[in-house]
């Protein structure tokens, strides 16, 4: 079994594939479907829950094996993600799709069709969504394989450097200046759930490593210099000030690097994680498996300083602050 949910899976593949053989003479004679949950060899065809409509689309086609004697089937099944999380197949408790797998095959006889052989496979894809995970099934009555595998979304997921309106920066990042992060889905299938973790990662004046955390479990730590918001589902920017004393702009190709994670949902699902709430009721994993993460890199500059020159008035005790300007002045004394 393959298992590609990413956002750069090859074009035409299904999320779920299956390879079995058959024999050479028994091809046209296969029969597939699969149904919802896992599987159950007493039930009868009429109990067996259909995955609902739209969620899967199944392809099959054969090719020669490596022996003559049996023919490869290949039975590909495409997962409407947009559908999914309110699907029949997906089990919030778990975040996993579960659906069982059957394939026969069929000899006809007098305008009878029967069942040689059966292979029934419960079928699990267990997203990243909380942690990693094994399924094992022992069932009674028939032989019923299990196959489980997990997945991860973090393809979809975007950071960049950017501006206020969400514009890409290339420019260095000066001193006094406000820092823009951007993070986003490339899938309208592929929601932000919330921000597990920012952090900004350089070197200090001293030639040491400093590191300065600014978002935590979905909230910003120092909220008088970080803010932040969810501008759509698959839309995120975190603003904040670059404390000048945690790292040295002053430096020959000086740089940060902001790094953190991130936790995804699918759309529609109506899971929370039972976790702590952090800003407008957001629930997090702590670095929690559906976590995406991202780095940027920042480059920084050196201030241009202004000069300030106190300019004072004899017989005065008052003087007038005049930035980037030098006067000389030339003072009497009045008796």
């Amino acid at each position: 079994m393959e298992i590609d949910f990413s956002n750069d899976a090859v074009s035409g593949n299904g999320e779920v594939d299956l390879t079995y053989e058959i024999p050479t003479d028994r091809v046209g004679k296969e029969n597939h479907y699969i149904y919802a949950n896992y599987c159950n060899a007493t039930i009868t065809e009429d109990s067996k829950p259909a995955v609902d409509d739209g969620v899967v689309t199944t392809y099959a086609s054969t090719a020669t094996s490596v022996t003559t004697l049996y023919k490869n089937l290949y039975i590909d099944h495409q997962v409407n993600k947009t559908l999914l999380a309110e699907s029949n197949i997906w089990f919030n408790d778990t975040d996993e799709i579960r659906f069982c797998q059957v394939v026969e095959l069929i000899e006809s006889h007098d305008g009878n069709n029967y069942i040689i052989t059966q292979d029934l496979h419960n079928i699990t894809v267990g997203f990243n969504l909380t942690t990693e995970f094994e399924v094992d099934v022992n069932l009674t009555g028939a032989t019923i394989l299990a196959e489980s595998a997990n997945t991860t979304l973090d393809s979809y997921i975007t950071a960049t450097y950017c501006d206020v309106d969400r514009a890409p920066v290339t420019a260095p990042l000066a001193p006094n200046e406000k820092l823009h992060i951007c993070v986003d889905s490339s899938s309208t299938d592929v929601e932000l759930e919330a921000m597990t973790m920012i952090k900004i990662i350089g070197t200090n004046r001293e030639g040491d490593d400093s590191e300065l955390l600014i978002v935590e479990n979905d909230a910003p730590v120092i909220a008088a210099i970080t803010s932040h918001s969810y501008p759509a589902p698959t839309q995120y920017i975190v603003e904040t000030m670059v404390p000048i004393g945690f790292f040295n702009f002053e430096a020959v190709g000086a740089e940060i690097e902001v790094v953190g994670s991130l936790t995804l949902k699918l759309v529609g699902e109506r899971r929370r994680l039972e976790v702590p709430v952090g800003v407008e009721g957001r629930a997090l994993q702590e670095g929690g498996a559906n976590a995406a993460g991202f780095d940027v890199s920042v480059p920084l500059v050196a201030g241009e300083g202004e000069e300030e020159v106190a300019v004072f008035s004899a017989g005065t005790a008052r003087g007038v602050v005049v930035a980037g300007v030098a006067l000389a002045l030339g003072l009497t004394a009045v008796w």
